[in-house]
């Protein structure tokens, strides 16, 4: 498995922002490897965000929206990685900007 781990305002969308690296006989060679990237948690593009709805009070939570780390993202992925895929073994992760950090966490 490859780990990819994108930028703070970027999205899962390998193609769109790293295309030129993905691919047969490319840096992400989906020929060998199995390439993950994960929407962050709280982006506009997560699974939820501050404009989601809090299902306390019916609203968004916007500012009231949980504080998430660097450190919560990385967790997350592993356990996405470990407990839902049954992935043990991890060949590479990188990421730039906030992806970066997520790498450092890894």
């Amino acid at each position: 498995v490859l780990v990819v781990c994108h930028a703070l305002t970027g999205n899962a969308s390998l193609h769109g922002w790293w295309g030129g690296l993905l691919g047969e006989n490319r840096a992400f060679d989906t020929s060998k490897y199995f390439v993950v990237c994960c929407n962050i948690l709280g982006s506009c593009y997560g699974s939820t965000n501050p404009q989601s709805i809090n299902p306390n009070t019916g609203s968004p939570y916007g500012v009231d929206f949980p504080d998430i780390s660097v450190k919560d993202t990385a967790r997350l992925q592993l356990l996405l990685l470990k407990e839902e895929l049954g992935i043990s073994s991890i060949k590479a992760v990188i990421g730039g900007s906030f992806g970066g950090m997520q790498t450092m966490e890894f």
